[in-house]
């Protein structure tokens, strides 16, 4: 396995990798667009934030293939107006696709962009997760991440 910067010849390879993302997502939610609905312009969408925000993306090669990827803006301004004015790197994006998943790629992604965000001299890396993707939740608990804040939602049922 190999972490290593995205290159153009990986758009197919990552774009594959994101439909699954969106598919199993969607699986645990079904707000989330289907992968099918996004394989033409997320790539795209991730590009321009990374580029944005003084970011990059990962991705992991397992025998010349693209099994997995990362998103990650090491320039996210804090836009909480009862807080300091402070930046942080966030993971906006992680997946691995179902077969290579449990065999480290996760793990490797982030600590890429954990020593990529270092770089830039960040304090703080963030990352996301649905509340009911309890494989996810364990995998960034397991690198370190914490609760800083939940947000809970209640559905509100039509009357």
């Amino acid at each position: 396995m190999k972490i290593r910067r995205f290159r153009p010849e990986d758009a197919a390879g990552v774009a594959g990798c994101i439909v699954e993302l969106q598919n199993y997502e969607r699986a645990i939610d079904e707000r989330v667009l289907p992968g099918e609905a996004v394989r033409g312009w997320y790539l795209d969408h991730l590009l321009e934030a990374c580029a944005a925000q003084d970011g990059t993306l990962f991705v992991a090669e397992v025998e010349g293939g693209v099994v997995g990827f990362a998103a990650v803006q090491r320039r996210v301004s804090n836009d909480d107006v009862d807080e300091c004015d402070y930046d942080f790197a966030l993971i906006s994006d992680l997946g691995v696709n179902e077969r290579h998943r449990g065999q480290g790629i996760g793990r490797a992604l982030i600590a890429a962009c954990e020593a990529f965000a270092r770089e830039a001299g960040m304090r703080w890396l963030r990352i996301a997760v649905l509340g009911r993707n309890a494989v996810a939740r364990g995998l960034y608990e397991r690198c370190g991440f914490e609760d800083r804040q939940v947000v809970l939602e209640k559905p509100l049922a039509a009357e």
